[in-house]
């Protein structure tokens, strides 16, 4: 009933009035009452206090057998051995003749080690059973098992196997039973009857890996140092085994695990070419622990490219020179390419995984391991957008799988595509759930929430992300609590050794590695709140206010303010409202108060909250070096010196070489140095202890020299040396940078250099060490690793990258830029590039106004972003601009680009890259792909200077340049109509004319994503088959939805009246809603006369230069609505967050591949171009920028 706080205060009334109720005469407190408490603090999960009101209770009643039960489990689920042990105890002495209070009383026993007392209970209990257990029976044959389990954990294996001897025919569970034995043989050294048992025991599971462990060690075979002979005899033992058991894959495995040379190669050949034949998916999985000994490695290799070069030409996985009478199944040679392209994925090459995996899709198209594979192949060599791509294009191959949906999923959230990582993942939740994101919290969907997790720590969104971290940790929570209702029922079903193991394993619960890593993130996101609070405040504020201006920021935080104090006034007026309209909607979606996390962003105490979540790992991951690198984190800020240190020298028991500790080392000297206030006995303990893991005789210089001595070939050691040399002493920076520079030229890094850490390599050149040889070392990356997008989509451009790199543009008609960037830039004070714009001075034809000016960038400010252009559209609505009979029209000026006469540069729509950031800045990196958020900007550019407010964000290489482009106008103008005038489902029609005009291909392929049937007109013109074809294609496929194409002749000559037009339809019961006209004139008027009653007819475009006829009639008896829209001024009355929404769906969209690009063709302007030529390639193109033209769009691509 959700009124806990009314139940609470009505115990409390209770107790008040009768703490002193009169019982059989004497004066005492009421023992129901404190037991209603103690139950209702239980269900709170409040155990302190239910233990309290136990207490309370048992000294007013202490023989009541319910409160005692209570009480007892209570105990143990706090694991109070000791009062446990003395509450069982008594529960016995109250009723000694239930089977359960024995049982619970050897339990106590046994935890708290007193195996002795404890065999007694159970031996005492059994002889005191006046009927015999029947043979057999479940219950009393596990008390027996578990019996002999104390005997074990005593240390007396002797008395162990005597017992477990003396109760073999009484136990049900004879598999245990003999794993037992064969384990008590073995460590009493009775090695002929150990072998004896685990050869029966692989009678029963020949597939159990631990079983053949336990015959070696029987036989006394050290499997990890065989000699040749040894190894020999081994196979033959194998090769007996694997006539006995041939179905068994662990007797045909296991042997390669510990023989070498010919032998290895003599065993690995016939184990690979059976799973080959067989078309085992699992295959490399399974050999890739084997990959630990390089010589096994090559093996490999040589033996499954031979495979390869044998099937291509005779079909066989091996050829002797003589004609072959058994060929291979064709499927072998899939499998084979399939084999090798996660073997040399594994190596790091990525360009031949590729080259094999894409020959694997060309074999067999439909087979979704092979799109799986792809995509990690892309995902290790640094393309997580393609990698994300591949793996959703084999989710599409079989949408009935949950396991790739979920891997899909996963890549969608390492690609930052949030959203559709949650439509995606939702396919698989239950139907009648009120939300999926709600099903997946309530189902403990731990993976998805650590990787949505993660993925919003990318995008700095702090409360969202630790949010998602604290409901994983609820989830253990959640976990621990549920072992509540199994200490009562395991002793009852005596159930006892499994109940041991659950105890076991919920003590040492939070060392599991999905709350690791939850907790390390949240530490690190807890310790970056303490470190930066206001700058934090910024970052969360910028999903909220992104490219807002600081005064429209201060006035929405302003609003916020006042609307939030109105909210609290309001609360308890409504309070009662909102519970009663709670009990209604049970089945809808629960009400997420705090859907920002801004409650765990806000704290007060972030150190506090840092610690709650390691306290767990310092208790159950001590053996983890990332548990004391992290403790020290947050001893160090909280300025307890002796408490870091000891999590350092713990640290360093572990491993005294990782570079991480190496540099907290030389912070914590550092620090301690630099604290005036530290206390002198502190300030002694440190200096004594600290010579531990660094003896004061070795100055920092020469420990970080001998830490990198130790270290030789290692990259990620020689980062740390060199960022910590810097650490020491910011002079020696030439040194650090030249150490970092080691790694271009010297092939001893080769095995440890991988792309992480070579970013971060980049990262601190540039940052760090402002180095201009940073740019160098990223054109060296591109080389080791040639299809990462962070290398390829640089940050800083120089000439000999320029026009390789960029994205091909495939889409609509596009300018792309492809002009020299400057090989150097700093974040505010860079040298400034010339531009080259194409301008107007006045209003008129594009031919007669239209020249090309360059002219050089003022200065960055603080408080702008530096923009170099990389792909615009030349749209109609531009060339209207030109002409002046666009609505906007952007002011002419002289000031930005030094010219006598005042011009404005043309275009409105493009997509840039920033390449520089001012320091006030927020929201907005070097590399971040930006489109704009305004009209009239003028892109027609290679470079500009933008407001943070003009432009909005998009993850750089998320789509292609092209679709980036044209992100904006068209493809918004499609979504914003289908989505704001009338609430469209699924089988309803929208009909429009200009069906092949950019918003009109934009509003099938929508469409046809929400399930929306589109009735499309077009010109009557020779190539309408073409175009029909064509605009099928981009509605049409496997989808349940229609797209009809219509001449606009035909609609008015054949199709006049409303029956004959659905019937051309095919759906006399269609339901047509919405109607959309670019054209106006007569055409606007034949799609309105065909919508439902009360439908609406949006008007975005008038290219017949014809005016708008509505007759009365569709006013008077249709009712219908007819109004305009225009994407500038939705842009100007809207806010960001809404603008940014819709483009995070339309780029969902086209990442999936459901929103695609248009015909186009392509024209080039090379940065060299002269003036005259520059724009002679703008008019060649003017005629072609309306679409109903010839229906073909164009491309000016700069290169």
């Amino acid at each position: 009933m959700d009124r806990k706080e009314e139940a609470h205060e009505l115990v409390r009334k209770g107790l008040s009035n009768d703490v002193k109720g009169t019982h059989q005469g004497n004066y005492k407190g009421s023992h129901i009452c404190w037991h209603v408490y103690g139950l209702l603090h239980r269900s709170d999960k409040n155990y302190g206090q239910a233990l309290k009101c136990y207490t309370h209770a048992l000294k007013i009643d202490k023989h009541n057998m319910q409160i005692l039960l209570d009480y007892s489990l209570l105990l143990i689920q706090m694991r109070n051995y000791e009062a446990f042990n003395d509450s069982q105890l008594q529960l016995l002495s109250l009723k000694p003749n239930n089977q359960k209070y024995w049982i619970g009383l050897a339990i106590s026993h046994h935890l708290l080690k007193n195996y002795e007392t404890a065999e007694k209970v159970l031996t005492t209990y059994e002889s005191t059973l006046k009927e015999k257990p029947i043979p057999l029976d479940f219950e009393h044959g596990e008390m027996l098992m578990y019996r002999n389990l104390i005997i074990e954990e005593s240390g007396d294996i002797q008395k162990a196997l005597e017992n477990l001897e003396s109760i073999k025919d009484k136990v049900c569970d004879i598999q245990s039973w003999k794993e037992k034995k064969a384990q008590f043989m073995l460590k009493l050294e009775k090695h002929q009857e150990a072998e004896e048992a685990y050869r029966e025991l692989i009678d029963l599971n020949p597939d159990c890996y631990e079983y053949f462990e336990g015959l070696h060690q029987s036989q006394k075979i050290n499997t990890r140092e065989l000699n040749e002979e040894q190894q020999v005899e081994f196979l033959r033992t194998y090769k007996e085994l694997a006539i006995k058991y041939p179905r068994s894959n662990a007797i045909k495995r296991f042997p390669l695990q510990y023989t070498s040379g010919e032998n290895f190669k003599q065993a690995v050949d016939e184990y690979l070419q059976s799973a080959l034949r067989k078309g085992v998916p699992s295959l490399f999985v399974n050999v890739k622990k084997l990959y630990d000994d390089p010589e096994k490695a090559s093996i490999i290799e040589s033996l499954v490219e031979g495979y390869l070069e044998s099937l291509k030409k005779y079909e066989t996985f091996t050829y002797n020179g003589t004609e072959v009478d058994l060929k291979e199944p064709p499927t072998a040679y899939l499998w084979t390419l399939y084999f090798l392209a996660q073997h040399f994925d594994y190596k790091r090459d990525t360009i031949k995984a590729l080259q094999l995996i894409n020959e694997a899709i060309e074999h067999t198209p439909t087979m979704v391991e092979l799109y799986m594979t792809k995509g990690r192949i892309l995902k290790h060599g640094g393309d997580v957008c393609e990698a994300m791509k591949a793996m959703n294009e084999g989710r599409e191959l079989d949408l009935q799988d949950r396991f790739i949906n979920s891997k899909c999923t996963k890549y969608m959230l390492r690609n930052g595509q949030i959203a559709e990582a949650e439509k995606t993942i939702g396919l698989f939740t239950r139907g009648d759930a009120p939300d999926p994101l709600t099903d997946l919290i309530d189902m403990q969907c731990m993976w998805f929430e650590l990787e949505e997790g993660e993925c919003f720590l990318r995008q700095n969104k702090f409360g969202r992300s630790l949010k998602r971290f604290h409901q994983i940790e609820k989830h253990f929570a959640d976990i621990t609590d549920d072992q509540f209702d199994f200490h009562s029922y395991c002793l009852r079903k005596v159930t006892l050794r499994a109940y041991l193991s659950m105890l076991r394993l919920e003590d040492r619960l939070r060392s599991h590695p999905y709350y690791f890593r939850a907790a390390q993130n949240a530490i690190k996101i807890y310790l970056t709140l303490y470190d930066n609070p206001s700058v934090i405040a910024e970052r969360e504020d910028n999903s909220n206010f992104a490219n807002m201006t600081e005064g429209e920021i201060k006035k929405a935080k302003s609003k916020a303010k006042k609307a939030a104090a109105k909210a609290q006034q309001e609360a308890e007026s409504k309070k009662a409202q909102q519970e009663e309209q709670a009990k209604k909607k049970v089945g809808e979606k629960p009400r997420d108060d705090d859907p920002e996390g801004e409650k765990f962003v806000k704290t007060t105490d972030p150190l506090g909250e840092a610690f709650k979540f390691y306290q767990p790992l310092q208790e159950l991951s001590p053996k983890r070096i990332e548990t004391h690198l992290l403790g020290f984190e947050v001893y160090l800020r909280k300025k307890k010196y002796l408490l870091a240190l000891r999590s350092l020298i713990q640290a360093h028991r572990i491993n005294s070489n990782n570079p991480t500790l190496h540099q907290d080392i030389i912070r914590f000297e550092k620090d301690v140095a630099s604290d005036t206030s530290i206390n002198l006995i502190v300030a002694k303990v440190v200096t004594e202890q600290l010579s531990i893991i660094h003896s004061q005789d070795i100055s920092l210089p020469e420990f970080n020299t001998e830490f990198l001595e130790r270290n030789k070939g290692s990259v990620p050691h020689l980062l740390v040396a060199a960022e910590s040399l810097l650490l020491i002493d910011p002079s020696y920076k030439q040194e650090a940078e030249d150490l970092l520079l080691r790694v271009i030229d010297n092939e001893e890094y080769a095995k440890t250099r991988t792309l992480p850490i070579c970013i971060n390599i980049y990262e601190s050149l540039k940052k760090t060490f402002n180095s201009p040889k940073a740019e160098q070392f990223r054109l060296k990356c591109k080389e080791w690793f040639p299809i990462a997008t962070y290398v390829k989509q640089a940050t800083i451009f120089s000439n000999a990258c320029l026009g390789r790199n960029r994205s091909s543009v495939a889409s609509k008609l596009c300018f792309t830029i492809w002009s020299r960037g400057m090989s150097e830039l700093s974040r505010v004070k860079a040298e400034m590039p010339e531009v080259k714009a194409v301008v107007y001075g006045k209003y008129g034809q594009p031919k007669e106004v239209l020249r090309v000016l360059k002219y050089r960038l003022p200065s960055l400010t603080p408080t702008s972003v530096l923009l170099h252009f990389l792909a615009i559209p030349i749209n109609p609505s531009d060339i209207n601009q030109i002409e002046g009979v666009y609505p906007l029209r952007p002011p002419f000026t002289r000031e930005e680009f030094g010219t006598e006469d005042a011009v404005a540069v043309a275009g409105n729509e493009g997509v840039a890259e920033v390449i520089g950031v001012g320091d006030q800045v927020k929201g907005f990196s070097v590399g971040d792909w930006v489109v704009m958020s305004k009209a009239g900007f003028g892109t027609w550019r290679t470079h500009a200077i933008a407001k943070p407010e003009e432009i909005a964000r998009i993850e750089p290489g998320s789509i292609d340049l092209a679709s980036a482009a044209t992100l904006t106008v068209n493809n918004a103008t499609a979504y914003r109509m289908l989505k704001d005038y009338v609430k469209l489902k699924k089988g309803d029609y929208v009909i429009q004319n200009g069906g092949n005009s950019g918003v009109g291909q934009a509003v099938i392929q929508i469409a046809k994503a929400w399930g929306i049937n589109t009735i499309n007109t077009i010109r009557d013109r020779p190539d309408f088959e073409q175009v029909n074809s064509r605009l099928q294609s981009l509605g049409g496929g496997e989808s349940d939805t229609k797209t009809i194409v219509i001449s606009d002749q035909d609609l008015e000559s054949k199709y006049r009246s409303k029956p004959q037009f659905l019937k051309f339809i095919g759906d006399e019961k269609a339901n047509i809603p919405l109607g959309l006209n670019c054209v106006s004139g007569d055409s606007a008027t034949m799609i309105a006369k065909h919508l439902s009653y009360s439908g609406y007819l949006v008007t975005y475009g008038a290219m017949s230069r014809k005016p708008l006829r509505i007759p009365a009639s569709m006013l008077i008896f249709d009712d219908l609505r007819f109004v305009g829209y225009w994407m500038a001024n939705w842009k100007e009355t809207h806010p960001i967050q809404e603008y940014r929404e819709m483009l995070d769906d339309l780029i969902a969209l086209i990442q999936t591949k459901k929103l695609g690009s248009f015909v186009y063709e392509e024209n080039k302007w090379g940065d060299e171009t002269d003036e005259k030529e520059l724009l002679a390639k703008f008019y060649e193109v003017f005629d072609k920028a309306y679409p109903d033209s010839h229906g073909v769009k164009q491309i000016l691509k700069i290169h």
